[in-house]
């Protein structure tokens, strides 16, 4: 996913009132996570040589949810801060998102979804994005949609997959995904192939309150 950029002219001044807003938007979004949650979930994730660099951070409890994340890809930074409402296996969110470059402005649709049975586990995140101001062109994206299947001494083993739709290009990823557990969360590395084969290494920490 780190070669299917969204494509935008590069803007050198960050724009006041872009900055503003999203100052405003994320003062928002930390007091309706003071207000509603139990537990944070913190993941960073990185692949490909560094061209892709991801930082998350989910706030869950009392039925609401909110999630403020960063993606990063050569010609495109992109920050979305998201409100969503838990149900049994599945959390949509509506998101506001900005990115640097082109005075970037949009809105994002997404579903986080969690899934546990037995000795298996299953998630996924999918989005839609689209643009409200930029040269940014609307996105469909699923990052990542992973199957595993759980081991002894914390160990998981499985499949990650995933794609990127956007301009009429589309790129599916696939390949094998190894997880790590320990108290404070997990380690993760994926090797997924596709157009563009793609090395990822993630770690995610749970904290609970």
């Amino acid at each position: 996913m780190a070669k299917l950029l969204v494509k935008t002219k590069h803007s050198k001044d960050w724009n006041a009132k872009q900055g503003g807003f999203m100052n405003k938007f994320a003062t928002l979004f930390a007091g309706l996570a003071m207000l509603v949650g139990a537990q944070d979930v913190v993941e960073f994730r990185s692949a490909s040589r560094g061209e892709y660099r991801y930082a998350d951070w989910a706030h869950n409890g009392n039925k609401w949810a909110t999630d403020l994340y960063y993606i990063g890809v050569p010609g495109n930074n992109e920050l979305s801060a998201c409100l969503g409402y838990q149900l049994k296996t599945i959390t949509p969110y509506f998101c506001g998102v900005a990115a640097k470059e082109d005075r970037e402005l949009g809105i994002k649709t997404a579903a986080s979804i969690a899934w546990e049975k037995k000795e298996w586990k299953a998630d996924a995140y999918l989005a839609y994005f689209k643009p409200l101001r930029g040269a940014a062109e609307a996105y469909i994206t699923a990052d990542a949609v992973n199957l595993t299947r759980v081991l002894p001494k914390g160990w998981e083993t499985g499949i990650s997959t995933g794609f990127f739709l956007q301009g009429g290009i589309w790129n599916p990823l696939a390949g094998p995904l190894v997880r790590k557990n320990d108290r404070l969360g997990f380690w993760a590395v994926s090797y997924r192939f596709g157009p563009t084969n793609e090395l990822r290494l993630s770690r995610v920490f749970a904290l609970k309150r």
